[in-house]
């Protein structure tokens, strides 16, 4: 979950249209993210009462108010398929609407007077000038998770990615699962005792562990971490 794994899934899911990498996109999302908004928006609280997270897992889940830079180089993509995919119409809306364009930036001393002053271009889509846009980590977080769901089926909180409901996805949003590792499907002494052709197909695959020591159905090729510092 996070930007990191929001962005990711949002940048692939072209892919996925085009056959190009198999999907639906698996999301995993470590918070119940309404009960999280519930406990955020609340004004009384109890640390200690069962079920509430922490102010730091709350904040990472819903977001901050704090703003947060995007260079344009990040928006490449959502550019790319702005009139086409209405995921990314979505997102690049938003953010321009709820964030502002820089034009000065550098280094600045504590009293707020400049070290050090660059003038940045204005966006334009049509030219690789870098250009920074401020948004609030709130708004951009929840964007981006209005633009997974326009590339998502309707599917219940309750339902999980290994299911088989003939729901067809680009992405798939799974709530309320902390990964805590990736199990190796094939040990080094399986593959020595796969065929050439069962080895290609395998490939590298990993099934996540869950805290609960669970493990996810699905096996996975391609597995990102998206955990902040942690990444």
């Amino acid at each position: 979950g996070g930007v990191g794994g929001l962005s990711t899934a949002l940048h692939l899911a072209p892919l996925v249209d085009s056959n190009i990498v198999q999907g639906p996109i698996d999301i995993y999302e470590s918070s119940n993210l309404i009960s999280a908004a519930s406990v955020h928006n609340s004004s009384h609280t109890n640390e200690h009462d069962e079920g509430h997270r922490s102010k730091h897992d709350i904040d990472s889940s819903v977001g901050r108010e704090v703003g947060v830079g995007i260079w344009s180089t990040a928006l490449t993509e959502f550019c790319k398929y702005q009139g086409s995919r209405p995921s990314h119409d979505h997102t690049m809306n938003e953010l321009e609407s709820n964030g502002v364009w820089l034009s000065d930036v550098g280094y600045r001393t504590p009293d707020g007077s400049w070290l050090a002053r660059s003038k940045l271009a204005p966006f334009s889509s049509d030219r690789d000038d870098a250009a920074l846009i401020f948004v609030k980590e709130k708004i951009l977080l929840q964007t981006l998770r209005e633009a997974v769901n326009m590339e998502k089926g309707d599917r219940s909180g309750d339902s999980t990615a290994d299911d088989n409901s003939g729901i067809v996805d680009n992405i798939q949003m799974l709530v309320g699962k902390e990964v805590k590792a990736v199990k190796q499907v094939f040990s080094l002494r399986d593959r020595l005792n796969l065929t050439t052709t069962e080895k290609c197909a395998a490939g590298s695959l990993g099934r996540l562990v869950f805290a609960d020591e669970t493990e996810s159905k699905s096996a996975y090729h391609l597995i990102i971490d998206a955990c902040g510092t942690y990444s």
